[in-house]
């Protein structure tokens, strides 16, 4: 038995509501992680931002799990700039790397993962030293310096809707964009980045 409305008001409200939920507030299904990791340095995960999660990877030898944090942001909007944020506190002093890309996804059957790519913009740390964070100074390969990246095309240089100077990297779960710091004995580091959502490329396999 279906449903009937009589009146007119009702059903144009209903049709209000349906079109803002159609065009408004939806999350992108694609989600931004930062990787922390180090050969020999305990990291202990402090806090993280709403929507998300920051703890010690599940996967690979468990006695060195403790070596390494992931960090995944979640319902990220369309076509806006997220503020993320973690925070975590190493052991002793040396290097550690950051890697920025997105949270792994993959359709039922298939044995690749999907592209979920994702814009980083304005990474900024206290507690260490981060170079080049607004990605604003190239190499001499056109990509941006002090950072590892697979793809000088995934180095976005210009067009709207893009902060600091206009220079954004693009990254995914099979294509980070990272960079090793120096960190301090039980000196706690704070990473902000800035993410937004571009687009999916579904794996065929």
């Amino acid at each position: 038995m279906g449903l009937i409305i009589h009146n007119s008001k009702a059903i144009i409200l209903l049709f209000m509501m349906f079109s803002f939920l159609l065009c408004y507030g939806q999350d992108s299904h694609i989600n931004a992680r930062i990787d922390i990791s180090s050969s020999d340095i305990v990291l202990h995960p402090k806090s993280c931002s709403k929507n998300a999660i920051l703890q010690h990877i599940s996967w690979g030898d468990k006695q060195r799990r403790k070596f390494s944090l992931y960090s995944e942001f979640y319902n990220l909007p369309e076509g806006e700039w997220s503020k993320c944020v973690i925070s975590f506190l190493p052991s002793k002093d040396g290097k550690i790397n950051i890697s920025l890309k997105s949270g792994y996804s993959k359709q039922n059957g298939n044995k690749k993962a999907d592209a979920t790519w994702v814009f980083y913009d304005l990474v900024e740390v206290t507690g260490a030293k981060i170079l080049n964070g607004d990605f604003s100074k190239k190499d001499k390969n056109n990509k941006p310096a002090n950072w590892d990246i697979n793809n000088s095309g995934n180095y976005i240089t210009g067009g709207s809707g893009l902060l600091s100077y206009k220079y954004v990297v693009r990254a995914w779960h099979d294509r980070p964009v990272s960079q090793s710091v120096q960190v301090k004995k039980n000196q706690e580091v704070t990473i902000t980045a800035y993410v937004m959502p571009d687009k999916i490329e579904f794996s065929l396999d």
